[in-house]
């Protein structure tokens, strides 16, 4: 991309709907082994707002259903969702807080590992951090230093990034759904001591990083090299 940088063009798709999946890192960017609960298909059961424990969904897995694309299924189109605590791996942040903490509190600093493949990494958000950093860089088209400039088409499907509206999954519900994506950042966010901040996208605004929502909500994810 024009940060200089490698960048998925899909969204993260890591889980099974049958079964935990082990995780290690040889495979993963983390430093110790860890599980990933087995992924809730089709975003069953409404399990309401959790923070100190890993979750992930997957949306009903019918062709064309919620996705543009009719010739491949939503879950390979949108991946899955997971909560700040299944996203970071249950791991670390700056500081040697655990990222799973409960809805009182928030880790100082961004988490340290996550469920990214190994040599990739979450991206960070923030208004300095890699999405801002990408967002400058796409508008310039040269590695720029961070903006938040307002250039949706960059981020949309047809744009650069290829981006997908993929919504959300809050508490019980998937929500905007063909209208928005909120992506996982590593960053905490510094507005509201519950929530972890988001690449913001839909068709007409982008927030460069600086979105963020509670850390129980379930988001799509993307992965930057490291």
């Amino acid at each position: 991309m024009e940060d200089g940088r490698y960048w998925m063009i899909t969204n993260l798709k890591l889980g099974s709907t049958s079964t935990a999946t082990a995780l290690t890192p040889t495979d993963t960017n983390i430093t110790n082994v860890w599980t990933l609960p087995q992924v809730n298909a089709g975003g069953a059961p409404s399990i309401g707002e959790i923070y100190d424990s890993p979750i992930v969904d997957a949306l009903v897995d019918t062709p064309g259903q919620y996705s543009l694309q009719t010739d491949i299924t939503a879950n390979d189109f949108y991946g899955y969702y997971y909560n700040w605590c299944a996203a970071t791996a249950g791991g670390t942040a700056s500081g040697g807080v655990n990222t799973c903490t409960n809805a009182s509190t928030m880790p100082v600093g961004d988490a340290t590992g996550d469920v990214c493949p190994a040599k990739w990494r979450l991206p960070s958000g923030t208004t300095t951090g890699d999405y801002a950093i990408l967002n400058a860089s796409m508008i310039a088209g040269v590695p720029s230093a961070p903006s938040t400039t307002n250039q949706p088409s960059n981020w949309n499907w047809s744009g650069k990034f290829s981006g997908i509206l993929a919504g959300s999954r809050n508490a019980n519900t998937f929500d905007s759904m063909g209208v928005a994506t909120l992506l996982s950042t590593s960053s905490r966010a510094t507005a509201d001591a519950r929530s972890n901040t988001n690449q913001y996208i839909t068709a007409s605004w982008v927030s460069s990083g600086d979105g963020y929502n509670y850390r129980s909500d379930r988001n799509p994810l993307r992965c930057v090299a490291r």
